[in-house]
């Protein structure tokens, strides 16, 4: 075969074999893939502030955010603005100041976390939101190890990082 772009002499030419390795296009050849836009994994986690305890989920891609109708913008003590939304069980609290003060709170550490593993952490969505005042991240930690599993219980991550400063 005739080496081709970026072939040495005597290698075969694979540029139209899908599934044979790596291959470079021009940005109109991945305009026409639909490969233009990075796509931006949506990630689930549920995070303990005190004293809420929040299941968010990161990404919803931008053309999703109209299946999503309750939402709001917050202020972050950086000055920047970001759009949070909301679901059926969550819309409640999307004007309690005490929710929000606590998601001010927790983002920042957050953001941080997503630059240091190259994820973003961007266009939160609310998924449950639990008030777990007057019980110490020990407290809630016991009760979660007695509701189930370590391995199988999606809380307890929530709490490891307070039990180490306790």
């Amino acid at each position: 075969a005739a080496a081709g772009p970026g072939n040495a002499a005597g290698q075969e030419d694979i540029a139209g074999q899908e599934g044979t390795g790596e291959q470079e296009h021009t940005a109109e050849q991945a305009d026409s893939l639909g490969w233009k836009e990075k796509v931006t994994p949506y990630i689930q986690n549920t995070y303990y502030e005190y004293p809420y305890l929040m299941e968010i989920g990161w990404n919803i891609p931008e053309q999703k955010t109209a299946d999503y109708p309750y939402s709001r913008i917050i202020r972050q003590t950086d000055g920047t603005d970001i759009t949070c939304f909301f679901n059926e069980k969550t819309k409640q609290y999307m004007e309690d100041e005490a929710v929000i003060d606590s998601f001010i709170r927790l983002y920042p550490g957050l953001q941080k976390l997503g630059e240091q593993s190259n994820l973003a952490v961007k266009t939160p969505f609310f998924v449950s939101i639990r008030d777990v005042s007057g019980k110490t991240a020990a407290e809630l930690a016991e009760e979660s190890y007695y509701n189930g599993s370590l391995a199988e219980n999606e809380h307890w991550g929530a709490f490891y990082t307070d039990l180490l400063e306790e």
